[in-house]
């Protein structure tokens, strides 16, 4: 499938699509990790991002064969809504880290972000034969908990006060899911 400028799709879900990001999308990137309402209680929005710093990010995301980042947007407006990622893709152990941001705040809490995280999920495991992802927030972050352990993550370590936020200390959360965790669950839905 393509998108309304031509561009192939890279990953389809129902709801939406996943594709490489394009430099246009560096402007909105941008504006996201400026936003303090986007940010707050994230690991990102530490330091102010410029657009010089969001394309060199772009770029060097593009570079590495130990990451994939990717943009999500809507199936049926084409629009682009937010990111989703792994990181440090290690072939031979066979994990990665995943990340998740809904930038655009007029898709909060529609279950957009759960199926970008179920579609990234399902090429870690099918198509990238990885064995393990793991994903971390802070604890005051119960959307994120949410919605990692709405796709089947188990929680597997504390950080204690591991972050500053808001001026005090907190907790941080890592997360993991198995891949015959991720396909017994497929199979339990009938997908």
């Amino acid at each position: 499938m393509k998108d309304a400028e031509g561009r192939v799709m890279f990953l389809e879900g129902d709801r939406v699509h996943l594709r490489t990001h394009i430099l246009a999308d560096v402007e909105t990137w941008h504006a996201w990790f400026n936003d303090h309402e986007v940010t707050d209680g994230m690991f990102k929005g530490l330091f102010p991002n410029t657009p010089e710093k969001q394309r060199r990010f772009f770029e060097t995301m593009y570079d590495s064969e130990a990451n994939l980042q990717l943009a999500i947007v809507t199936a049926a407006e084409d629009r682009l809504i937010g990111t989703v990622g792994l990181h440090g893709i290690d072939f031979f152990h066979r994990h990665a880290d995943i990340s998740i941001l809904i930038g655009d705040k007029d898709f909060w809490g529609r279950g957009l972000g759960r199926e970008a995280l179920e579609v990234m999920v399902d090429h870690a495991f099918g198509k990238l034969s990885l064995h393990k992802v793991t994903g971390g927030m802070y604890a005051v972050n119960e959307a994120s908990r949410r919605l990692f352990e709405s796709v089947g993550f188990k929680p597997e370590a504390t950080f204690r006060e591991q972050a500053l936020w808001r001026g005090r200390f907190i907790d941080v959360y890592k997360y993991g899911l198995l891949a015959r965790e991720w396909f017994e669950t497929k199979k339990a839905r009938g997908d």
